[in-house]
């Protein structure tokens, strides 16, 4: 797995993109288009909007933790302590239709793969092959 950052300080937007990953993840059946079988995951885009992060303090923590990051073991780790209470969006790429929306295993398997809560945001947000979740 390969970490990649794209920072737009202008903007307030931090980017972390984890690619080459290499998951299958099972599908319920209990989804939007009652799809089964499974969903291989090739890429996830971290999106953190520091004007969603309360105070300056809790602000320059993040910016700082996300600019000094470097392997995607150490976000994944930092994602499940230092910044456990920070809103993202993450962009999921995958094999499959928008229709696995509300897929519950899909989300279970993706918070206990990522070793943090991760979940769909609203349906308009689905595009095919790319899952919008949140945090």
């Amino acid at each position: 797995m390969r970490l990649l950052k794209d920072f737009d300080e202008d903007n307030d937007s931090y980017v972390i993109t984890l690619e080459n990953i290499s998951m299958d993840i099972p599908l319920s059946g209990d989804n939007w288009g009652r799809i089964s079988g499974h969903v291989a995951i090739k890429t996830i885009n971290f999106e953190f909007k520091m004007r969603n992060v309360d105070g300056q303090h809790n602000k320059t923590r993040c910016v700082n933790i996300l600019k000094n990051i470097s392997t995607s073991e150490e976000f994944l780790f930092q994602m499940r302590t230092s910044l456990n209470d920070i809103y993202f969006l993450a962009d999921v790429y995958h094999d499959k239709d928008w229709d696995i929306y509300n897929d519950r295993l899909f989300e279970i398997s993706l918070s206990e793969y990522l070793g943090f809560p991760i979940g769909f945001t609203e349906q308009g947000m689905q595009q095919n092959c790319i899952a919008s979740m949140e945090r």
